[in-house]
């Protein structure tokens, strides 16, 4: 048992998937930043959308000290900030000065979030969470620029540190299933009856209206299948993906359901991508050495 605790915890980190993960990550959050480009001032400025010059409005959405706006209110132009977001996810997903860009986005998207509660996405509090246990993850020993100079001026590689960063970001992510499936059954009873996916289809805001007859022309079959389908890859994430035979079966399984509701339900693609990146920090690191020297032997 005590060797079975020494290698989960305190063996060495899986360097390769840490990696995709940043790339996946930072390509994200770097798309996040250049749609929110035309109306950055319009979010976070302080005459903004949620003005904090306006009473009403500001007794909902108080000044929170917790943010760099706050902070440089007068000294630093908003879109500044957006600048540096900009340039700290491109720097990110390339993987230079990786501890520093991820430190950085962490201060603006916690900025971001208590600038305006009113804005604040899923997607936003995901990327909040990745960003945390990324501040103390190996993200860029492989696959970055960093490991590129390192080599250029012919310097050792770094050796892979323990492993607790990742498996926190592991049991985070896993969480997210084990703590939100039980709110759905409490909080609609539609899942227990098996129409919530009938209902989503049936909704102008929640279904983009493709292939309407699955909900209507095949009864109630599909939404039963559809629904209780969602809940068992749900609830059994949070336990197959602890072992080996059942982790990629689990982490494939829910990488499908995201891309679904990625394609299928509008106003949450961020989120939804955001968790199929952080699926990447599951996948062994001996299939991902596989894929890029496949990948290696197409290049030439």
């Amino acid at each position: 048992m005590t060797t079975i605790w020494e290698r989960f915890w305190f063996g060495p980190a899986a360097l390769l998937p840490l990696s995709f993960f940043r790339i996946n990550l930072g390509l994200l959050i770097l798309c996040t930043f250049l749609c929110s480009a035309p109306n950055w001032e319009r979010f976070y400025a302080y005459d903004g959308i949620c003005s904090l010059q306006i009473t009403e409005v500001s007794r909902a959405a108080p000044e929170d000290p917790q943010s760099c706006f706050y902070w440089t209110e007068g000294i630093v132009p908003v879109r500044a900030w957006w600048v540096v977001g900009l340039l700290a996810a491109t720097s990110f997903t390339l993987g230079y000065r990786t501890r520093l860009c991820t430190v950085t986005l962490f201060v603006l998207q916690c900025s971001m979030i208590h600038r305006s509660r009113l804005l604040t996405n899923g997607d936003d509090l995901m990327f909040r969470m990745l960003l945390f246990h990324s501040c103390f993850a190996p993200l860029g020993h492989r696959l970055s620029l960093d490991a590129w100079l390192r080599r250029k001026r012919q310097l050792p590689d770094l050796p892979a540190p323990w492993i607790w960063p990742q498996r926190m970001l592991q049991i985070n992510v896993a969480l997210i299933y084990a703590i939100s499936l039980p709110f759905k059954f409490a909080q609609d009873g539609a899942w227990a009856s098996g129409q919530a996916i009938y209902w989503t289809m049936a909704s102008d805001m929640w279904y983009r209206g493709w292939f309407p007859q699955l909900a209507y022309s095949w009864g109630p079959w599909f939404s039963y299948c559809a629904t209780y389908g969602t809940i068992l890859i749900e609830g059994a994430f949070p336990f197959l993906v602890w072992f080996g035979r059942t982790r990629m079966p689990a982490v494939w399984a829910a990488t499908a359901l995201h891309l679904g509701i990625a394609l299928f339900v509008p106003h949450v693609l961020f989120f939804t991508l955001a968790m199929v990146a952080g699926f990447w920090v599951y996948y062994p690191e001996s299939m991902l050495e596989s894929l890029v020297a496949r990948l290696k032997r197409v290049d030439r």
